[in-house]
């Protein structure tokens, strides 16, 4: 996942250098493209490239853990059958 948000914010940074300088390149089909539509477009895809970077960040560390957790040796846990009995008067 980070992969593609590395890509995707690439991919959004080209757009905004590219929309910035001619508009009329990205929106070729309106008749009078504006610079805000680029933004608005950039800034949702910098917002999705974001998220997907942090999930993908955050599975990672989960399946890290997850792996440090399955080598760690388990320790034994005595039973409460085994503990000795508070007295009580």
């Amino acid at each position: 996942m980070t992969y593609a948000a590395i890509n995707i914010l690439v991919l959004s940074a080209f757009l905004l250098i590219l929309g910035m300088y001619k508009p009329k390149l990205l929106l070729f089909w309106q008749d009078k493209p504006s610079r805000l539509t680029i933004i608005v477009v950039v800034t949702v895809l910098v917002m999705i490239g974001g998220t997907l970077f942090g999930e993908g960040t955050r599975q990672k560390q989960i399946a890290e853990e997850a792996a440090a957790n399955k080598k760690a040796p388990q320790v034994p846990v005595k039973p409460e059958s085994d503990l000795p009995l508070p007295l009580t008067q």
